[in-house]
């Protein structure tokens, strides 16, 4: 039952209306009695002890179901699409206050871990910060930890995103080395109110689904970044059958070590030389390569504009290939 239904409750049993008041100012006579939601109410009359207990019986009823419900629960509860909640009052006290938050994903088929084990390393990366960690599932788990213990700063910038990456690349290298786990992550900005959980967490449920769709290999992303494989992932999928028929040259591009090669060259910034000195090949390899991708689907990948085409492309075909 909510909380007003039994102050409604309460209010035939006595005969009168109950009114919002401050805990601390009370009419003389009065009792003031706070609700599950952290507000405080009276009844406009003197009570008795028996009517007091009666009322704080009551209320306490209302109030169990929120009292056993942790930060944990009430955060999933969000986040599975709940109506909107107000924290419950005994929990105001775990306000977000600018906590960056980072979305855990580990891979399928991972050695078995214990929450406590997680918990442990994220306390010693962290420097003793207390994470609040949230298992939201058997592969992912949310993190809140303070913008200061990331970039050694409290505001966040676009510029600072370097650090942020390093950062977030020393944790997985910890996850690692301690745990033996490989987890990618997804960083959103940092959140002041419990009121921009649901938007923060519907940008990372798209990045998530982006990079797990276009099984991009990148370990980290950001919510502020990946705007077209979130784009991509919203196209009807007979668009997208219809598009790759048209596309020249796929036989090609589904090939794995040319599509390894097209992704590096295309992370790597166009870069020729990068790409090879990253894939181990002759830079002459690499042109021949690029060649037949020409000669293939009439897209040079050396240029900006077919470049992109050619990465919407790969995209799309990982996109189809995982969905099977």
């Amino acid at each position: 039952m909510h909380a007003w239904e039994r102050v409604r409750r309460i209010e035939r049993i006595l005969g009168v209306r109950a009114n919002r008041v401050e805990p601390s100012r009370p009419a003389p006579g009065e009792t003031a009695f706070q609700l599950s939601s952290g507000e405080w109410i009276t009844f406009g009359l003197a009570l008795t002890k028996r009517e007091q207990a009666l009322i704080e019986w009551l209320l306490n009823e209302e109030m169990k179901p929120a009292k056993r419900l942790g930060l944990e629960e009430w955060i999933k509860d969000v986040l599975d699409g709940g109506p909107p909640a107000p924290v419950p009052a005994h929990l105001n006290h775990h306000l977000p206050g600018g906590r960056m938050p980072a979305l855990l994903m580990f891979e399928q088929g991972r050695p078995f871990f214990a929450k406590e084990d997680l918990s442990v390393l994220l306390d010693t990366y962290f420097a003793g910060s207390s994470p609040w960690l949230v298992g939201l599932n058997e592969s992912d788990w949310l993190l809140f930890v303070p913008l200061r213990e990331w970039i050694g700063e409290e505001k966040f910038t676009l510029e600072a995103e370097e650090l942020l990456l390093e950062a977030a690349s020393g944790l997985q290298e910890a996850l690692a080395d301690e745990l033996g786990l490989t987890a990618s992550m997804v960083l959103a900005p940092p959140i002041v109110s419990w009121e921009q959980l649901p938007g923060m967490w519907q940008r990372m449920a798209q990045v998530r689904e982006a990079v797990r769709s276009f099984r991009m290999e990148k370990a980290v992303w950001v919510t502020w970044k990946p705007r077209l494989e979130r784009l991509l992932t919203q196209l009807d999928d007979q668009a997208v059958k219809t598009f790759l028929a048209e596309m020249p040259g796929l036989a090609l591009l589904r090939e794995e070590e040319m599509r390894k090669t097209i992704e590096a060259f295309l992370r790597l910034d166009l870069n020729i030389s990068e790409t090879a000195r990253h894939l181990y090949v002759h830079r002459n390899t690499l042109l021949y390569r690029f060649d037949r991708v020409k000669q293939e689907t009439g897209l040079d990948v050396r240029r900006f504009a077919d470049a992109m085409l050619i990465k919407v492309v790969l995209l799309l075909l990982n996109h189809q290939e995982g969905e099977r």
